[in-house]
């Protein structure tokens, strides 16, 4: 098992979380410790916490795909990933139905991650026409082919499935790989749109909001609000 640091924005320093994390490894609460979300700069101040504390970081969970290869804030970070030994693990790798067959240019709008990204519909084109070329070639989906070039690049693809069919779809991401041309066909298409790039204030206005919510939520279990039975 493996216990994740969602997004550094919170008000108290990276230091303060990662140490807190290796106490709960020292009190055997969790077997592994891993972030979210953290650029280049933000794992080496972990890693350095982590291995004061005769820990390492074991993973960093980051939006990485075709949509956003070409960035340079994830490239230095998953570099940085790669010379300190961190597993990448690429959350959206079909940027929640951007790279799929199925796709509506209508609905493209009003897809999360292309407003999270600024990514405008016309900037698909080209980069669906090349994953839907290789998925010809391969006998296989757009899905699967985006999902196997996270794996070519040595990366654990993280999907969401809504249904049986799409866990099945992903399931045929596996078992096979893309060529070296292939690879570099999409690599030469990939775009540069990553969420570390995104407007910082956005994201801590809503961790922020989170954690105002819990605090409520306590509050109302301390007094025995409604649904919430008092504290003894």
């Amino acid at each position: 098992p493996i216990y994740f640091i969602h997004t550094p924005i919170h008000w108290l320093p990276i230091e303060f979380w990662i140490e807190a994390a290796c106490d709960a490894r020292d009190a055997g609460y969790i077997e592994n410790i891993g972030v979210s979300n953290f650029n280049a700069d933000q794992l080496l101040r972990a890693q350095a916490v982590a291995t004061r504390r005769g820990y390492s970081i074991a993973a960093n969970q980051v939006m990485f795909g075709l949509l956003n290869y070409k960035n340079e804030t994830l490239s230095k970070t998953i570099q940085t990933c790669r010379e300190l030994g961190i597993t990448v693990v690429a959350f959206s790798p079909i940027g929640q139905g951007l790279l799929t067959d199925k796709l509506e240019t209508s609905k493209v709008k009003e897809n999360r991650v292309a407003r999270m990204t600024g990514l405008l519909p016309s900037r698909l084109d080209n980069l669906r026409e090349v994953v839907r070329s290789v998925a010809e070639e391969t006998g296989r989906s757009m899905a699967q082919v985006a999902i196997n070039w996270v794996i070519c690049h040595d990366c654990i693809p993280l999907v969401g499935c809504r249904s049986v069919s799409q866990a099945k779809d992903t399931l045929g991401s596996v078992g096979w790989k893309l060529s070296d041309d292939q690879v570099k066909r999409l690599d030469d298409a990939a775009l540069s749109h990553s969420t570390l790039d995104g407007k910082r204030w956005k994201r801590v206005f809503f961790a922020n909001l989170f954690g105002v919510v819990m605090m409520c939520c306590r509050f109302l279990r301390w007094c025995g609000g409604p649904g919430y039975a008092k504290s003894s």
